[in-house]
């Protein structure tokens, strides 16, 4: 099957997408964002025929290259740090996270002014509101090069938990 980026090509000229993110972020409305919709949907294949991957680690091992500047928001306790450190000896791995107990190289989006070529925000999206998902994505737009990419992941949203909280 032939990759297919993620943004409607000819859609978003270069850096228009984080300029659209913000105005989205402030002028938000329900008509546009499902009228947005319809366009991913007609522009793109049903989620339903996507692969899953189960592990995080081998969607960053493909899109990735050695001496990337990678940074991962959310990290915790930095279970990706090893791994990716071993595979890409030459990359340069940062980490955000809002947890002081744990070292990081910040601990506030705003505070970054370096750009990366991957952002990780793995198991973190869910758990924002959604203008504040969209406020993060917008703000995570503008600290990409040219040509990153970010990569999301979010637990199974069929799973019985998520309707036991």
């Amino acid at each position: 099957m032939k990759r297919r980026n993620f943004i409607i090509p000819g859609r978003f000229r270069e850096g228009e997408l984080a300029d659209f993110m913000e105005d989205l972020k402030e002028n938000f409305s329900w008509s546009r964002f499902y009228s947005h919709r319809r366009d991913i949907r007609k522009a793109f294949p049903s989620v339903y025929g996507l692969t899953i991957k189960k592990k995080i680690f081998d969607v960053i091992s493909e899109e990735m290259r050695d001496g990337d500047r990678i940074l991962d928001v959310g990290a915790s306790d930095t279970p990706l740090r090893e791994k990716i450190l071993k595979r890409f000896p030459s990359a340069v791995y940062k980490t955000m996270d809002i947890d002081r107990a744990q070292h990081h190289d910040y601990y506030d989006l705003d505070d970054i002014s370096e750009t990366f070529d991957l952002i990780v925000l793995s198991e973190v999206i869910e758990h924002l509101e959604f203008q504040d998902g969209i406020s993060m994505l917008a703000r995570l737009l503008r600290l990409l090069k040219d040509n990153g990419r970010i990569i999301i992941s979010t637990p199974n949203l069929h799973h019985p938990h998520r309707y036991w909280d």
